[in-house]
């Protein structure tokens, strides 16, 4: 009986130091921190880590009247209706494509 319970303990010991898997990443020269702007977390020529959905996509041809900011504020406020769930921007190197995206938490 008594080798039956120590050889069940140390099943149940390696199971669990095995079992469980400890993820650590690995901050590389091109990790960064983005701005959030709005709740929406914004990515040129950048994806995020963490997993993600696309929820939405526009194409646009770019008419720069007025500074960045103002243009990074209305493509914001138009994601914000059309797609609600979604908390990241990506902006493709281009200017005129960008993704709307749910990132996990």
């Amino acid at each position: 009986m008594k080798k039956l319970m120590i050889g069940s303990m140390v099943g149940i010991i390696i199971i669990s130091v095995t079992g469980f898997k400890i993820a650590a990443y690995e901050l590389k020269q091109n990790t960064a921190e983005v701005e959030q702007v709005d709740g929406f977390f914004i990515f040129y020529k950048s994806k995020p880590v963490k997993d993600y959905e696309r929820v939405g996509h526009y194409k646009i041809e770019v008419a720069w009247k007025g500074d960045p900011e103002s243009l990074l504020k209305q493509l914001l406020n138009k994601s914000m209706k059309k797609y609600p769930n979604g908390n990241g921007l990506i902006i493709a190197e281009n200017l005129e494509e960008f993704d709307i995206v749910k990132i996990e938490k």
